[in-house]
């Protein structure tokens, strides 16, 4: 797949920037300069620019969210599980915009959003899908003291959130396609 037809970006969240790698895995990596983090959003529907898939150019594989849990893993083809709704961080209580400079992606299946959203621990392990509904959030929230739950809550919804980086070099590209990956050990 070229490099044209999708907005080519890194993805950041609270520590890490989102990737792909080769054999498949998806985690966070501290390291911008990571070849894996180059990512690419593709429209995925004419009619709604919003939906998109979310494809690593390093590792040539598309985010999924699989399974009942919301399992997330990089696969070789377009899917239902493959579509994300792209939309700017909001408020879960009102729904008006946090912020303008944040980006949530919500994972969709059947043509409607699951309420399951794409997100990166502070360790870099990525959340399943089922951990980061509202509901999930809520309830972890009751099940500790009343003074600490608003920040249970923020932090959850700070590993939701994204900041885009559209400032990637050409030649980052070239090296990305062509490049032996060090992390799984095969050239992708």
């Amino acid at each position: 797949m070229s490099s044209e037809g999708g907005r080519i970006l890194r993805l950041f969240s609270s520590h890490n920037y989102l990737s792909i790698l080769c054999n498949g895995k998806v985690k966070g990596s501290p390291e911008k300069s990571n070849k894996h983090t180059l990512l690419m959003t593709i429209s995925a529907n004419t009619e709604d620019p919003s939906l998109v898939y979310i494809y690593g150019i390093k590792s040539r594989l598309f985010i999924s969210m699989n399974d009942k849990e919301g399992s997330v893993s990089g696969v070789c083809q377009k899917e239902c599980a493959t579509i994300f709704k792209e939309d700017y961080a909001r408020s879960p209580d009102d729904s008006t915009a946090v912020s303008e400079n944040y980006l949530m992606y919500e994972c969709v299946r059947d043509g409607q959003g699951v309420g399951w959203y794409l997100g990166i621990r502070t360790n870099g392990m990525v959340r399943r899908g089922s951990h980061t509904s509202n509901q999930f959030i809520n309830e972890l929230a009751s099940k500790t003291e009343e003074k600490n739950k608003e920040k249970v809550k923020s932090r959850r919804r700070k590993e939701l959130m994204f900041l885009p980086d559209h400032n990637v070099i050409p030649s980052e590209i070239c090296e990305a396609e062509n490049y032996e990956c060090e992390e799984c050990g095969r050239t992708c």
